[in-house]
């Protein structure tokens, strides 16, 4: 067995030739009864001998595996090119569409990068006018207008540093006790807002003033017909909420009456 194996590796070695390897194939598949009977029958040498002689002849050991091998060789490579050719369209499809999104890519990126360096330049051009106002309240001469001055732009720099902040409980109620300085803030539907809340699509307080703003016209309208609904800040929240998003209406527990106005007032 030690033999056969060794009679193996030297085949498998040559085969690594193109033409030797057509030419082992079409050997081993044109004559592998007889040599199948000539390495592992259970019959002596001679009678193995004998059978492979008998089975085989000049053509099967020689011409045709050689005529195979032969046109084999000389039709593979047209076979690649003609495989080549055919996947070259699909290739080249695929290319453009990486270097499409590649492209689109770097775009993206050049996109956030101007954002972000613009964002810079805002917050820049705010510090720079904070600066000069408060150089120009110093040119008030009346101490008292100059203070009043001062409280209301504090005031209005507050809020809008309020706005910038993320949406949690501490924010919102001191948003309602700006917002709203005359009504009580209840925490209790604070705390169930924000549980109906899509905190993924609304991140800052300023999206609430934005809803608020948004919602305007409705919270009037239902204001003047039901007073009684609105009887602290978050009320005007909600209920502004409840119109503007139909997810957080769906979620949050309204009364029939307030759905079916805030549906019929869509409608409109």
């Amino acid at each position: 067995m030690g033999d056969i194996k060794e009679i193996f590796e030297v085949w498998a070695s040559r085969a690594k030739s193109p033409l030797f390897g057509y030419f082992s194939l079409s050997f081993v598949a044109t004559n592998w009864k007889a040599i199948f009977f000539l390495l592992f029958a259970d019959k002596d040498v001679i009678s193995r001998i004998e059978y492979f002689d008998s089975n085989t002849c000049a053509e099967t050991l020689l011409w045709i595996p050689l005529g195979i091998s032969i046109v084999a060789a000389l039709s593979y490579p047209w076979i690649q090119f003609v495989f080549l050719y055919a996947t070259t369209g699909p290739i080249n499809l695929r290319n453009k569409l990486n270097a499409k999104s590649e492209s689109n890519l770097l775009l993206v990126k050049v996109e956030l990068e101007n954002a972000r360096n613009e964002l810079i330049r805002q917050r820049e051009k705010e510090i720079i006018d904070k600066a000069q106002i408060d150089e120009k309240l110093e040119d008030i001469d009346d101490e008292s207008a100059r203070e009043k001055a001062r409280s209301e732009i504090k005031a209005i720099r507050d809020s809008e540093g309020l706005l910038r902040q993320p949406i949690n409980r501490e924010t919102l109620q001191r948003y309602l006790l700006v917002r709203f300085p005359n009504l009580p803030v209840d925490r209790k539907i604070i705390t169930i807002f924000l549980n109906d809340l899509n905190l993924n699509r609304y991140k800052l307080i300023g999206d609430v003033e934005e809803v608020l703003n948004s919602s305007k016209e409705f919270v009037e309208f239902y204001k003047e017909k039901k007073p009684e609904v609105f009887k602290s800040s978050i009320d005007y929240v909600t209920k502004s909420f409840g119109y503007f998003d139909q997810e957080f209406r769906k979620k949050h527990g309204f009364s029939n009456e307030t759905r079916q106005t805030m549906e019929d007032y869509t409608r409109t």
